[in-house]
């Protein structure tokens, strides 16, 4: 299993829009990518704009699938420059060491 965390900060007009298209991005990864484990979104407690999303997949595989969804390609193309106001990537496609999730 491999995982991704980024903390992403959102502009205050955008917030439920981002909200809104994580939904759908969570939604279509249940739906059609049976490699993605997890997919989670918590709000950043010091900042209602900023949000922490976590990710995990069976493998390299199936997150190269994940990106090839529609929500990854708005992702790349739309949400990032025009909602985004800054980006961390905590760890990207980091091999898990032990998991709970059977």
């Amino acid at each position: 299993m491999i995982g991704t965390l980024f903390r992403v900060e959102v502009k205050p007009t955008k917030r439920q829009a981002f909200i809104d298209f994580i939904e759908e991005d969570i939604r279509v990864a249940k739906d059609s990518e049976p490699g993605t484990l997890r997919f989670d979104v918590y709000q950043d407690p010091k900042d209602e704009n900023a949000f922490f999303v976590y990710e995990a997949y069976r493998d390299q595989k199936a997150f190269v699938e994940h990106k090839k969804n529609e929500p990854f390609q708005q992702w790349e193309s739309r949400i990032r420059p025009e909602m985004v106001t800054r980006f961390e990537s905590i760890f990207e496609q980091v091999e898990t060491v032990r998991s709970s999730a059977t």
